[in-house]
Order: C-alpha cells, then structure tokens, then sequence
C-alpha cells in the first residue's frame, strides 16, 4: 500500500471530533490580530495553502512555534474566538464549533507532532534492535559455554566408552576363542564317538568275514594269510576302542572346565556391553533429544562403585583363567590328533593289505558313478539357472506391459485435444516411436522366452538319461560283488575313521 503525502496530509488536515469539547484556560496568552501581524502572516504563511502536487514524498521540517500547545483536558471556560489569530482563517484550521467537536490546532502544531511520533517510532525501534542484539550475543555466548561444557562430557563418555569397548573386546575375543574351544571340544567328543562306532564296526567286519571264511569247506579250510590279517585286525580295533574310551571321559571333564570359564567371561562381558551401552547412548544425547528428562537425583555417587584399579584387576583374573584353561584343552585335542593319525593309519594299512585283491574293480564303478553323479549336478545347476532366466524374462515382460499401457493412454488422450490443440507435434511422433520400438521389444522377447523354454526342455531330457544311467552302473556295482566283496564294501573309510562323517 504506497505511503500518502505528507505535504497534502497537512493541507487536508480535518476537524476531529470529542465527545467533550476541549477549551483553552483563562490565562493562556492570544496572538493580537493587527494588520502587521496578518500581513506578515499573509506574506510568510499563505504559500502553505497552495495545492499539493508533488509525486514523491517530501521531507517537511516543521517552523518553530511561538506559544506552545495548550494542554488537553476539560476546560473551564468556553475558548473566545479572538484567540485565533488571522492565520488561522487564511490557511483553514479556524476551529470549527458544533454541539459535538472542537479542532484548535494550527498546521505548525501538526507537523510537529508529525515529528515526534516518526522520533519517538525511531527511538522505540533502535532500542528493540539494541535489546535484540544484546539478547542474541548473550544467547550465542551462553549457547557457545553449554556446547563447550556439553563437548568436553562427550570427551570424557568417548575415553570411557573406549576403555570400555577395549576391555570388551578382549573379553569378547576370550569370550569367542572359549566357545570356539568349547565348540572343538564338543566336535571331538563327538568325533571320538564316532571314530569309536567307526572302530566296532571295523571289528564287526573283521568278524563277520572270519565267519564267512569259516564256511570253507574241506582243504578251502585253512590259515591263510587272509586270516592271519583279519585276526590281526581284530586284536588291533579292540586296543583302539579301550584307549577312545579313556580319552571320552577326559573330553567330558575338560569341558565342563570350559563351561564354568565361559559363564564367569560372559558375566563379565554382560556387565560391560550394558555400560558401553549406556555410556554410547549418553554420549548420543544432545539437548534436543527425545528421551532427556528431568532427574533430579541423579547426581550423587553410589556407595558400592568399584574403583579402576578394582575394574582393570577382575577384569585381568578372568582373562589369565580363561587362557590358562584354553591352553590345557588345545594340549589335549593335540594329543588327540596324534592318536587318531596313528589309529587311522594303523587301521587303514591292515585294511589295504585284505581289500587289495577286491579293490580295483569297485574303484572303477564308484568312480564311473562318480562322474555320473558330478555330470548331473551340472545338468540339474544349468537346468535351474535357465528356468530362473525364463522367470526373469516373464517379469521383465510384464513390466513392459506398463510402459506401452503408458505410451499408448498418453497418446489416447493427447487424441481428444480439440480445434487446432490437436497437433501433430514431436511428441505426438515420439510416442508413436515409443510404442513401435516397445512392440517390437517384447516381440524379441517372447522369441528368448521360447527359445529358452526350448533349452529347458533338452536339460530336463539330458537329467532322465543321466540319472537312469547312475542306476544301471549302481546296479553292475552289486552284481559285481559276491558275499565277501560286499561285507568289506561297508568298510569305514579315512573320513568315517577320523570321525568327520
């Protein structure tokens, strides 16, 4: 909204109106009306009069003022009519009487009153503008010590947290290398278990063949070296299994030792994960955060903290105990692992020496059916690889499917401009060429998917062939075998003897 001019404000000035009339008292002093003084007036003053047309604001600086304004308030008298003086009829700001208002003040008055309500606003705005720059350097300077304050608490929180997080971690690592044993532990009692079953059915086999030699009838039915082998072999499983039997009962002891080391760690582990937890949150907290409330008690030291000598020092004894137990279990899985190389191989060579006339003709099946089954492994991959191709390229297909419902609606309704709207613009032709090129995409497309059907079709051919002709070869496998053959075909072999399978 433009400013008015000030120049016609003060030529237009108005009567306003009072509920109660303001009159001057007795004893203010009036302006003689001479014929000097109205010349003078009339000659100096009457300009003032004149009509306003300048376009821009103008700056008026208000003459000084004989007598100065009376004061407001009811009056006790009526105001004579000599005490205008004739200036006041020439420039219009005679007072102007009714049953309601009175107006008793002079152009000059105005203009100053003009300016002391524009010095006043100014000096009024200064001071808001000086408490508002006090108010804000005063807020920087508090804001800058809390951050200062607040930054040095998160210092202290990170070193702690660190310390923390340094103790943690070894204990995490302790914590890991026990269950680690715990779990070694475990899979070596398992695996003398097994590598126990593994021997008892050695001696099974051992003993099963001795019968079935023991069918020979007449000269057939002498001590041959076979025999002298598998009566080896039966006294060799039987010193295996007393001395595995020994070692179990010494996996079990070792690792109930690993348990209890185990708890204390993860005590202690608990204990501290819970502090970082709570230190990394503190240090997480800022003044705007969500969860700070107000604690008022909360700043007060416990009775029963620890002090850090006490921290570092439980901390250390838990450590050392848990090495020290680490390192009685790794002796003995060594002394483990020696006695297994020595059983297995013991095992294995006596073994050898009866299987090694019925050995070559399974070893050529097993590896022919090996061959088979590895062939079919990639016949049954490359199957899965192209059914999962043909899946991708069906979903590919179908999200084609909103790109030409796209292009082809943007061009149904670019169809309905009316007059001269309806123009054959670039992007009339671009969407044409969008949706030949899509059309012509998903043509090409669904030839791939029938192609790659196709392809599925000869893998899943390839995988009956191969897998009818892995049964044809198990089958000569045991039509290849008489009695003796097939009791020495369960034979545990090094994995089974060694406790892996």
């Amino acid at each position: 909204m433009p400013e008015p001019n000030p120049c016609c404000i003060l030529q237009d000035i108005k009567t306003e109106e009072f509920e109660n009339p303001i009159v001057i008292p007795k004893d203010e002093a009036t302006l003689p009306e001479t014929q000097e003084n109205f010349q003078d007036s009339h000659e100096t003053r009457c300009p003032i009069i004149k009509p306003c047309v300048c376009t821009e604001p103008e700056v008026l600086i208000p003459r000084p003022i004989v007598l100065p304004p009376d004061p407001l308030g009811p009056a006790k008298e009526p105001v004579p009519l000599d005490y205008w003086t004739p200036l006041a009829g020439l420039t219009g700001t005679r007072p102007a009487v009714d049953n309601f208002s009175i107006s008793r003040y002079s152009p000059a008055e105005g203009r100053l009153h003009n300016k002391s309500l524009f010095e006043n606003s100014e000096t009024s705005i200064e001071n808001a503008a000086l408490a508002a720059f006090n108010a804000r350097r005063y807020m920087h300077r508090i804001y800058i010590e809390t951050d200062k304050n607040q930054l040095s608490s998160d210092i202290k929180l990170s070193e702690r947290a660190g310390l923390i997080f340094r103790w943690k971690t070894e204990l995490d690592l302790s914590i890991a290398d026990t269950i680690k044993e715990i779990s070694l532990i475990q899979e070596e009692r398992k695996r003398i278990i097994r590598c126990l079953h593994a021997v008892q059915m050695v001696h099974a086999i051992a003993t099963d063949v001795k019968h079935a030699r023991c069918s020979r009838m007449e000269f057939d039915l002498i001590l041959d070296e076979v025999d002298e082998e598998v009566i080896k072999e039966l006294k060799l499983s039987a010193e295996i299994q007393i001395l595995y039997n020994k070692y179990v009962d010494q996996l079990m002891s070792q690792l109930q030792e690993l348990k209890d080391s185990k708890q204390k760690l993860e005590i202690d582990r608990s204990n501290k994960l819970d502090s970082y937890e709570i230190d990394t949150t503190c240090r997480g907290l800022k003044s705007d955060s969500e969860i700070v409330i107000w604690k008022p008690g909360s700043a007060r030291i416990p009775p029963d903290q620890s002090s850090p000598y006490d921290y570092e020092r439980y901390t250390k004894e838990g450590l050392v105990q848990a090495d020290n137990v680490l390192e009685r279990s790794r002796i003995l899985r060594n002394n483990l692992y020696n006695i297994y190389e020595k059983a297995i191989r013991d095992l294995r060579i006596q073994a050898d020496r009866i299987e090694l006339a019925l050995a070559n003709k399974i070893e050529l099946t097993v590896q022919i059916i090996q061959r088979l089954e590895n062939e079919l492994i990639r016949c049954l991959r490359k199957l899965a690889d192209t059914e999962f191709l043909v899946d991708q390229m069906r979903t590919a297909l179908k999200r084609l499917d909103g790109a030409m419902k796209c292009a082809q609606t943007r061009l149904d309704m670019r169809l309905k401009r009316a007059g001269v709207e309806s123009c054959r613009d670039a992007v009339q032709a671009e969407l044409i060429e969008e949706v030949k090129i899509l059309s012509k995409n998903i043509s090409d497309m669904l030839e791939q998917i029938k192609s790659a059907d196709d392809s599925t079709i000869d893998l899943v051919k390839a995988r009956r062939d191969i897998e009818t002709e892995i049964i044809v070869k198990k089958k000569s496998l045991c039509v290849d075998r008489d009695r003796c053959q097939l009791i020495r075909s369960f034979y545990p072999t090094v994995q089974t003897l060694a406790g892996y399978c």
